[in-house]
């Protein structure tokens, strides 16, 4: 795992509580083995995919913001 190239804190109010999390995007590169799609678990779909091919489709909002974040720094 590479180093935190992004992250974030959020807090939501829902009806009968609140909800806060952290999250991270870290650099990474593919060394070996295939990746896993988890069942019943906090992904939905996994896979590597080239950054200028990032979309609202293909993932969410946190990779947006990281994506214009890393835009910012070159």
């Amino acid at each position: 795992m590479g180093p935190i190239i992004y992250h974030r804190s959020r807090l939501w109010q829902r009806e009968h509580d609140n909800m806060h999390s952290f999250q991270f995007i870290f650099l990474a590169s593919i060394r070996s083995g295939a990746l896993t799609n988890e069942t019943n678990g906090s992904t939905d779909l996994v896979q590597w995919i080239n950054i200028d091919t990032i979309t609202e489709d293909n993932s969410v909002d946190i990779v947006h913001d990281a994506v214009s974040y890393l835009k910012q720094l070159s």
